[in-house]
């Protein structure tokens, strides 16, 4: 019997993307609509999240960070963790690294997720990356569970971003504001607690269809 515990990989191709922040804020924003998450560190280096952790709390969210020889068996690990939270969340955020990604995909022949969301910039040669990168995953662009989120992106342009990559048809998913737009001006968007407006009706966004399109369950 197939689990009910959707996992959805975030990763990014150049550093800086804000993928660790949006995964946080992501989880957060799953739970809040009724869908508990386990939200797992294979950067493994990561300050970012346990930082976040510190600040804004975990309610509704459990923060794992696999043992390298875990993170090894890529499979394995995905499958035990679904067995593992089965019950108890529905998702399961993954921020990982875009080449232990690729990795992973050339060893094993497919990668076991269901969703693959690549964060990217704005622009078209940005966009060609995107697309050339997630070429190697060809199960998953067949059931067309490959999409994109734009980074850094100046409101003002939010409305002229294209619905999809110009190769592989990629759906965005979302746009996140640039730094500079986020409360605080630092690396997690934040001021005393608070995230930007902006910020937080983009990351709900983002949830929403990914709700719908993986789909994720919601407990009642």
């Amino acid at each position: 019997m197939a689990s009910s515990v959707k996992v959805i990989a975030l990763t990014q191709l150049n550093r800086g993307q804000g993928v660790s922040t949006a995964a946080f804020f992501l989880g957060k924003s799953l739970t809040d609509q009724r869908a508990p998450v386990l939200l797992t560190d294979l950067i493994r280096n990561n300050t970012t999240l346990h930082r976040l952790k510190d600040s804004f709390g975990m309610r509704g969210m459990v923060l794992w960070t696999p043992r390298a020889n875990q993170a090894r068996n890529f499979g394995q690990m995905v499958a035990s963790a679904r067995i593992e939270v089965e019950g108890r969340a529905t998702c399961i955020l993954l921020d990982v690294d875009h080449t232990f990604l690729e990795r992973q995909q050339l060893e094993r022949s497919r990668v076991d997720v269901d969703y693959l969301l690549i964060f990217s910039g704005p622009t078209e040669q940005d966009e060609r990356n995107v697309d050339y990168y997630a070429q190697k995953f060809e199960t998953l662009i067949q059931r067309r569970r490959i999409g994109i989120v734009f980074s850094k992106v100046d409101p003002a342009d939010r409305n002229i971003l294209p619905q999809q990559t110009r190769t592989l048809n990629l759906p965005a998913i979302g746009a996140l504001p640039a730094d500079y737009f986020l409360a605080g001006v630092n690396d997690f968007g934040y001021s005393d607690g608070r995230l930007s407006a902006l910020y937080q009706t983009e990351i709900m966004t983002m949830a929403r269809s990914l709700i719908q399109l993986v789909p994720i369950p919601r407990r009642s």
